[in-house]
């Protein structure tokens, strides 16, 4: 094993996960990344073209997040990854995360808790999260209390191990993928313990806000929004009751930043507007 600092730090990591005798598990570091914002991007890039190649070959197995905020889905590379385990061997990626009770009662409060986290992240990522859990090609699972320790594990002997960091607080940290097989099982072990703590957030939360954002009642409001620029709150929802419409739509297209409210107004965002464009689009191709 290589000698330093990487190495000091991996094996206090280790400890930190209740790793003991680390030379005895035969750990080869294939990549390595300081706390910083490139070197991050580079090595989760790495982990999953190696994923991606190995999906291409056979069934890479358990596939297991233990993190924070979810972040990894944001990723698209990632979901791609997610979405070829599951065509080609019907198996889901898992992922573990803190998410608080009450922020697990709809889509939308999951959606403005994901805002909240992921800063700079565009829009069309945020949605595309949600179709991607609610298509059920992967799972997650939802802890009260944030996980002390960070990995993802994968194909039988991959260990994509992060370094104690505070949350909620920078998303750089320091990084490894590891190759072990020995390690990589004695971390599939916690994963599965943590899993069972875990609540299991359905699909169908992820699809039904998808499903509002895109209905005549979102279309309604932002096309209203759109050529008006701003109108009363309550004279929408007074157009909403004469139509028999629901304010979920409303709800959930605030919570994705489509609309916001400006004093006793609401006006459509610049999000919104390209929303409502690509939503038109969509339709024109369809007919």
């Amino acid at each position: 094993m290589e000698s330093g600092h990487k190495m000091d730090k991996l094996g206090e990591t280790l400890e930190e996960l209740g790793i003991k005798d680390v030379a005895s598990l035969e750990i080869e570091i294939r990549s390595h990344s300081g706390a910083n914002e490139q070197g991050n991007k580079q090595l989760y890039e790495e982990a999953n073209k190696t994923l991606l190649s190995i999906v291409e070959e056979r069934n890479p197995g358990e596939c297991i997040h233990i993190t924070g905020e979810m972040r990894a889905f944001a990723d698209r590379l990632h979901r791609l990854v997610c979405r070829k385990i599951w065509e080609r061997h019907k198996s889901r990626f898992n992922m573990v995360c803190y998410l608080p009770r009450a922020r697990r009662i709809a889509g939308r409060e999951i959606l403005k808790w994901n805002r909240q986290n992921w800063e700079d992240t565009p829009w069309m990522d945020h949605l595309n999260v949600f179709d991607l859990l609610g298509d059920a090609v992967a799972n997650l699972y939802a802890l009260q209390d944030t996980e002390k320790m960070h990995y993802s594990v994968f194909a039988d002997k991959y260990v994509l191990l992060q370094a104690k960091h505070p949350h909620p607080g920078p998303h750089v940290k320091e990084v490894w993928l590891l190759e072990s097989r020995p390690l990589n099982k004695m971390l599939v072990s916690k994963a599965k313990e943590i899993i069972s703590r875990g609540y299991y957030i359905p699909p169908s939360v992820f699809k039904e806000l998808t499903l509002t954002i895109s209905s005549p009642t979102a279309l309604h409001i932002l096309l209203s929004l759109y050529d008006k620029k701003k109108i009363m709150k309550e004279e929408l929802f007074h157009q909403l009751k004469g139509l028999k419409l629901s304010k979920n739509s409303y709800m959930d297209l605030e919570s994705a930043g489509f609309i916001e409210e400006v004093g006793n107004f609401v006006q459509v965002t610049k999000q919104g507007e390209d929303y409502l464009e690509l939503f038109c689009e969509r339709k024109k191709d369809e007919k």
